[in-house]
């Protein structure tokens, strides 16, 4: 959670599951998060510069011991330009994800693919499971997954800033670490990120031939 300095914030404290518990210790007490209930706490951050760390305080399954918190503390200034960051890099996927909505459902190539000649069947392209370089299918899975929420990709027409930029952190990198960044994400974290931010159930939650498809799609327009 990012939040401006010596400013009032206030939770809407829900879940969707089980029973949690939200505990920030030098933010307050705990307050429990129940399945179709709506707790309220707030608390006053003060100055900007520090991050405080919690965890679910209420034993709730299996992941209790990674459901950490971080509340970081940041200036009116910067809070507002972090803001505003969301706000594009949600707007850029909600389009994206509209149009590779758009054209899965007309099974044609996203915007900026080539297209076939109406009268000239269009040729099936390789599979970027088997080996082939798919972009679409690629690019469709990296909208899908919400990944352009998070990270920029020019060819995604993704403008995230909460992780690294793929544009430039990717040029280098063989496709088994892209594979490994993607399914072990707190594998290996670089300042200034920190661990527990990226959803570590894509390599469970993707089938492996849309991982295969995520990771040929970002090794090859990231290639530098």
């Amino acid at each position: 959670m990012v939040v401006p300095e010596k400013t009032t914030v206030t939770l809407d404290i829900v879940a969707q599951d089980v029973a949690h518990s939200w505990w920030i210790p030098k933010m307050g007490g705990k307050f429990d998060a129940v399945p179709g209930k709506t707790n309220y706490a707030w608390f006053k951050a003060p100055a900007a510069g520090k991050t405080f760390t919690g965890q679910c305080a209420e034993l709730c399954g299996a992941g209790h011991a990674t459901m950490i918190a971080r509340v970081r503390v940041v200036t009116v200034p910067e809070f507002q330009a972090w803001l505003d960051q969301q706000k594009t890099a949600i707007a850029a996927t909600q389009k994206a994800g509209a149009a590779g909505r758009q054209a899965q459902e007309a099974n044609k190539p996203l915007p900026g693919e080539p297209q076939a000649a109406p009268t000239t069947p269009a040729p099936t392209p390789p599979s970027a499971a088997a080996g082939g370089t798919d972009l679409a299918a690629g690019r469709q899975v990296f909208t899908g997954a919400g990944c352009g929420a998070c990270h920029t990709l020019a060819d995604a027409g993704a403008a995230g800033k909460v992780g690294p930029n793929l544009d430039q952190a990717l040029g280098k990198d063989p496709k088994s670490a892209i594979l490994s960044q993607i399914v072990d994400p707190n594998a290996s974290v670089e300042k200034p990120y920190v661990a527990n931010v990226m959803p570590k159930t894509y390599g469970t939650s993707l089938s492996k031939a849309d991982l295969t498809a995520l990771v040929d799609y970002i090794y090859q327009v990231t290639k530098k």
